[in-house]
């Protein structure tokens, strides 16, 4: 195997850092490694080529062998090649978007939103792909897309989140006086289903549904009630946590309650939490 197999532009970049600052200590900075990193790209290099590079001496002063010389001005050639090329490919590619989204952004909210960007930026090109929201949520921490497009929030410690859109919640009711004078009054809400609880009301939803599912022959998964009081004690529980400023137990209690499948913000008014769609 020749020593042009072996070598690698880390070894070469580490080389010029050294000769470029004369020491190993200020091209460890330079380059945000550590130091014993950088000696052993150059000793690396050294034994690759097989020649010394570098003359050591004792007052730390960094000086080149004849050899050293050679390789320093083709290592800074092959670097500025590398340099120039990446920019002309980031050009290139400067203009094209990575997107993800899951199925509902995906199909109702990104071919609009796209449109329109397209509309005044026509240069701009859109690379799509489609996954849940737990897919979406891996590209972008792993880098591998420039935005995603999802209904939950997952990972609210990592990742930003925007809201830019929401799907209103519609109540149909009965075409029937009472309503009718209740819709002319303007009441809205739970005064729509008898002043219940919200969580009566909501119960009382579910119960109409489950019915429906019934008559047109749908089968429907059973509210886990359980799950409700294990929620109703994670949340209590991190309100202790965050009265005592522990953050750390506040950051886990957060992410067991997601795990259930639960969005939770943080408000003024205290704690709120919905049911990931």
């Amino acid at each position: 195997e020749s020593a042009m197999q072996t070598l690698n532009l880390k070894q070469l970049e580490a080389f010029c850092a050294v000769v470029e600052r004369g020491s190993f200590t200020a091209a460890a900075e330079a380059l945000y490694l550590a130091q014993s990193t950088v000696s052993g790209h150059i000793l690396s290099l050294e034994k690759d080529i097989g020649v010394p590079l570098l003359v050591r001496s004792g007052k730390r002063r960094i000086t080149l062998t004849e050899e050293g010389r050679r390789v320093y001005d083709h290592a800074h050639t092959i670097l500025q090649s590398c340099t120039e090329l990446s920019r002309e490919l980031e050009e290139q590619t400067s203009r094209e978007v990575s997107l993800a989204a899951s199925s509902i952004p995906m199909q109702y909210i990104l071919p609009q939103l796209i449109s329109d960007f397209h509309r005044e930026n026509p240069d701009f090109r859109f690379l799509l792909h489609s996954g849940d929201s737990a897919s979406v949520h891996a590209a972008v921490l792993q880098g591998e897309t420039h935005i995603g497009f999802v209904g939950a929030v997952m990972n609210a410690r990592e990742l930003t989140y925007d809201c830019i859109a929401t799907d209103p919640l519609v109540l149909v009711t009965p075409d029937t006086p009472r309503y009718r004078a209740m819709f002319d009054a303007g009441e809205t809400g739970n005064a729509l289903l008898d002043e219940k609880s919200p969580k009566q009301a909501v119960q009382a939803v579910v119960d109409a549904l489950a019915e429906m599912a019934k008559v047109c022959g749908i089968l429907s998964r059973k509210t886990d009630e359980s799950g409700d009081e294990q929620v109703e004690a994670l949340l209590k529980a991190r309100a202790e946590a965050r009265a005592a400023k522990n953050w750390a137990e506040s950051d886990r209690l957060r992410d067991e309650i997601t795990k259930l499948g639960y969005v939770l913000k943080d408000t003024k008014q205290g704690q709120q939490i919905s049911k990931a769609i």
